[in-house]
């Protein structure tokens, strides 16, 4: 999970949507969309369900199009 402020190419961006909290950032060349997370006692927790932070709650890509199976809601922009 990605949880840098970014790289020399821009930050994060952060967006709700159907009052959930999702993340996109680019860290080490690389693309990361995701479920917002926080930090809790050295743990990190899904900000929309307060489970600690799993694999399924995002997704790596190399470019764009890459990333495009990521489901935000219930939106799937490969569709």
């Amino acid at each position: 999970m990605s949880k840098g402020s970014g790289s020399a190419y821009g930050g994060e961006a952060e967006f709700e949507w159907k009052g959930n909290q999702y993340t996109i950032c680019h860290p080490d060349g690389r693309i990361n969309i995701g479920d917002g997370c926080y930090e809790k006692d050295g743990k990190y927790y899904n900000m929309n369900t307060n489970q600690e932070y799993a694999p399924e709650d995002e997704m790596w890509g190399d470019t764009a199009d890459d990333i495009l199976e990521y489901n935000v809601g219930e939106i799937n922009f490969g569709m």
